[in-house]
């Protein structure tokens, strides 16, 4: 694959779409983790290939794409666009409770 088609491939990725493959309004962004799940992914498939990977390529996943992403996850945080917090929270002990009876 080229590094174009890659890149657009991530930049899909990266924005929460709904069923149909529409993006959601307001635009939203999928978390940093679920950013690497993809680049693993196309990384998965050179190994699998037994491909090697291009060096332009192997340098734009390792260090382009994840750090501006990372960064721009991070202002989007900051500015209040987008949670803090990423995954699954915590059970509360009102929950538990509730489980329990």
């Amino acid at each position: 694959m080229s590094t174009k088609v890659c890149q657009t491939y991530l930049d899909f990725a990266s924005v929460k779409r709904d069923a149909t493959g529409k993006e959601l309004v307001p635009k939203r962004f999928n978390s940093f983790s679920n950013i690497g799940t993809c680049k693993s992914a196309i990384k998965c498939l050179y190994k699998e290939a037994n491909i090697k990977m291009h060096d332009e390529l192997e340098a734009r996943l390792k260090v382009d794409f994840a750090n501006g992403y990372k960064r721009h996850i991070a202002q989007l945080r900051e500015d209040g666009e987008m949670p803090i917090g990423e995954g699954k929270l915590p059970m509360t002990v009102d929950g538990s409770y509730i489980l329990h009876e």
